[in-house]
């Protein structure tokens, strides 16, 4: 799940920089890609609680 995240957010960032953001699809990229990592993160403290 981690190299998913970090694919869409360099996706994000490359469209960021060449200034093409596809109407705003980019930027549900990147929102996808800060859930995912942050359902991760909650998940590993989750487990390491038990």
């Amino acid at each position: 799940m981690w190299t998913f995240s970090v694919v869409l957010i360099g996706i994000w960032l490359v469209a960021m920089m060449a200034n093409y953001t596809l109407n705003g699809y980019v930027h549900v990229l990147f929102a996808l890609a800060l859930i995912l990592m942050i359902a991760k993160v909650i998940r590993s403290e989750r487990k390491r609680l038990r």
